[in-house]
């Protein structure tokens, strides 16, 4: 199983850790066996939510919320994927159970029941609270429903991401909402996510709307743990007080340091590209650590995004991008090509004959079809050929390169 060799475990000290944020993590950790990095992205993406479209900062003309899509994915229960959002849950019914009767669903099964869950009575037209939060606890599932033909729930959650117009149009209907706020959180196994995320999802699709998170069990607790009442309600309260100041808070700019630093931080972002397919994952890197700023400043009640609040949005977005790099580090975006790393990854110094390749990747295709996917693994130098001259026709041999680099660097600023 791939998740074995993922090791690294989330900082105890990281600024991600920062304020009300890491103050729920440090409350729970002691009573419960989920990693703090799950804590830590859900507890942020359920404070987005309840903020909504109260605060936000505009950049290059575009409006950014406190929006965020996450997804937890780890080994099956062991993980305690469902324990970390049940604390998360926990915590928000004591903050506004009404809040979460109303806004926290689960189980979207088409582009047109997300849209309807936010849109307006269509008989009374009674207004609805624009605010969602979907919870997936099998996010494959999800990722199966909207990869069909006519499905348009990938559609969707790009626009929800974008906090854009949402519009449907039927022969019968026709719905426009503005305004909505919707996050996801979904949890996944690995294995179970490498194989339904097709090349079309990671290039060009949803996953660079995503925040990837790995998680692992933090702790052995045979016999679980409960974070005292009293410790949950005294944070909920500050945590509330927060919360309610931002949805009034309205637009937010940086402070003068933090724009510096913004600047220095973008242009080391512009100069940096993830290899292969991976570039598209990352690619939002920029919004993301903006929208996390701004959810760490909402969360400080402060009046502008500072310094420290950018450095633990960094610090978050470094340990999602390394989740994403494992993820998705050997996808190249072809189907075909990256089966042909794996056979040649197995195969290790003996190599597959390119005739042998064509048998067992594409048998029915055209050999069109093998030459693509093999110049563009060759291209991107994840596998390698050696021709043998025969006395004839060359014969040709294929081997896996120098495996990839996994490690994306953090983020380092340059001068501006």
């Amino acid at each position: 199983m791939k998740f074995h060799s993922w090791a690294r475990p989330f900082p105890e000290n990281s600024p991600a850790l920062r304020g009300l944020a890491g103050d729920f993590v440090r409350m729970v950790e002691p009573h419960s066996e989920a990693d703090p990095a799950a804590l830590l992205v859900q507890f942020l993406a359920a404070c987005g939510v309840y903020i909504g479209n109260g605060a936000y900062v505009v950049i290059d003309g575009s409006c950014h919320y406190c929006i965020i899509h996450v997804v937890v994915a780890g080994q099956s229960s062991k993980a305690r994927k469902g324990s970390s959002w049940s604390h998360v849950e926990r915590i928000f019914l004591i903050i506004d159970a009404a809040f979460v009767e109303s806004c926290f669903v689960s189980g979207v099964g088409s582009g047109e029941g997300l849209i309807a869950a936010v849109a307006d009575d269509p008989e009374s037209g009674t207004p609805r609270d624009k605010r969602l939060l979907v919870f997936e606890s099998e996010f494959c599932g999800m990722q199966i429903r909207q990869g069909r033909e006519g499905s348009i729930l990938a559609q969707v959650w790009r626009l929800a991401w974008d906090c854009a117009r949402l519009g449907l149009m039927t022969r019968g209907q026709r719905v426009s909402v503005t305004g909505a706020t919707i996050a996801l959180i979904g949890h996944a196994t690995v294995d179970e996510l490498l194989m339904t995320t097709k090349a079309s999802d990671v290039v060009g699709g949803n996953s660079n709307r995503i925040m990837w998170c790995l998680a692992k069990r933090r702790n052995l607790k045979p016999f679980g743990g409960r974070v005292p009442l009293e410790e949950m309600e005294s944070l909920a309260g500050q945590v509330r007080y927060r919360l309610d100041a931002a949805r009034q808070t309205g637009e937010v700019d940086l402070t003068p340091a933090a724009k510096t630093k913004w600047a220095r931080l973008y242009y080391a972002m512009g100069a940096t590209e993830a290899p292969g397919a991976l570039k598209n994952v990352l690619s939002r890197a920029e919004p993301y650590i903006l929208r996390l700023s701004l959810l760490y400043a909402m969360l400080d009640g402060a009046a502008a995004i500072d310094v420290p609040h950018l450095e633990s949005a960094v610090a978050l977005w470094d340990y999602a991008a390394e989740s994403a790099t494992y993820l998705f580090g050997d996808t190249t975006g072809n189907r075909t090509t990256d089966r042909i790393i794996s056979l040649l990854s197995e195969a290790g110094e003996e190599g597959i004959a390119r005739s042998d390749l064509h048998a067992r990747v594409c048998k029915n295709a055209s050999a069109d079809v093998l030459s693509t996917a093999l110049k563009l693994g060759e291209d991107m130098n994840l596998i390698r050929r050696e021709r043998k001259d025969t006395g004839g026709r060359p014969s040709e041999r294929w081997f896996s390169a120098q495996a990839q680099s996994r490690d994306i660097l953090s983020i380092q600023e340059v001068p501006a």
